[in-house]
């Protein structure tokens, strides 16, 4: 997922989900923003915490925010909406 402008995502959708580079640890998401802009958007109740590291893409031959997310977070989202399905169900 590529934004023009920094936009923080409002909601998880499939789109925004596919788009997702995923990162195992902390530091290995650090490497990866190494010598670029990252920032951080806590998460809400709608998405989990969400990094958008600003960089230019070759392929796209012009710079963009590219949205990641530690696995730990993603799974802490889930896991916090699945409880709260299980006691609204």
């Amino acid at each position: 997922m590529y934004l023009e402008k920094f936009e923080p995502i409002k909601e998880l959708t499939l789109d925004v989900i596919e788009g997702l580079k995923i990162h195992i640890t902390h530091g290995s998401l650090k490497t990866y923003a190494a010598m670029k802009e990252l920032r951080k958007v806590d998460g809400t109740d709608s998405v989990p915490t969400l990094y958008y590291v600003y960089e230019y893409l070759g392929t796209l031959k012009r710079s963009v925010w590219t949205v990641h997310a530690l696995s730990c977070d993603i799974s802490r989202y889930l896991l916090v909406h699945s409880i709260k399905d299980t006691d609204n169900g």
